[in-house]
């Protein structure tokens, strides 16, 4: 690129802007593309580093060279980006294989789970026992929503309390009895409404 060219457009004369343009466009779009594999993000990544050029036209010497400036703009706009989805795609990894470890709990506690087992008078006896030694308000509203079916409201309603109230209590019976129970609450609760 001679001096020419870079002090016409230090003086900001749209021509010589046009031909630098022109003759580095197609190379870094090609450079772009070749790590981002996406032609429209890489062609507004080139698009932002002409408009790096021009914004920063007066503070360039003779001697810039014009070619290494917009490569290192293009460079630098496409590191960020390929680390933006590097990230992206580390808390998504992280979101699946949490995922695949609550599934692979799931699979472990239903393949251990005995139907045998599961209604002996023992355990029904522990669940019984359980439900008995929550708090009356807890047990009363728990049994209300958990055996009879009423739903929330209806329970607010009756009792005169809050909905949130209500929501209080049937959460902290759960609480008790996942303590008590394990990993059997859940199918027990299944089986609680008669």
């Amino acid at each position: 690129m001679s001096s020419g060219v870079i002090t016409a457009l230090k003086n900001g004369d749209e021509a010589a802007f046009k031909q630098i343009y022109e003759s580095n466009f197609s190379g870094l779009l090609r450079f772009a593309n070749s790590y981002l594999h996406n032609e429209s993000k890489a062609e507004d990544i080139v698009q932002n580093a002409f408009m790096s050029l021009w914004e920063k036209k007066a503070s360039l010497f003779e001697q810039t060279n014009v070619k290494a400036f917009l490569v290192t703009v293009v460079k630098t706009k496409t590191l960020n980006y390929l680390e933006k989805e590097q990230n992206h795609l580390k808390i998504e990894q992280n979101l699946h294989e949490l995922r695949l470890r609550e599934i692979d709990l799931d699979v472990f506690t239903l393949e251990s789970l005995n139907p045998e087992e599961l209604f002996t008078s023992e355990l029904e006896s522990l669940l019984e026992k359980s439900i008995q030694s929550l708090p009356e308000r807890t047990r009363t509203i728990f049994i209300m929503s958990r055996t009879e079916g009423l739903s929330n409201l209806s329970i607010a309603n009756e009792l005169n309390i809050s909905v949130k109230g209500v929501e209080f209590h049937i959460t902290k019976a759960l609480k008790i009895l996942r303590k008590d129970l394990g990993d059997y609450l859940p199918i027990l609760i299944f089986f609680l409404s008669k």
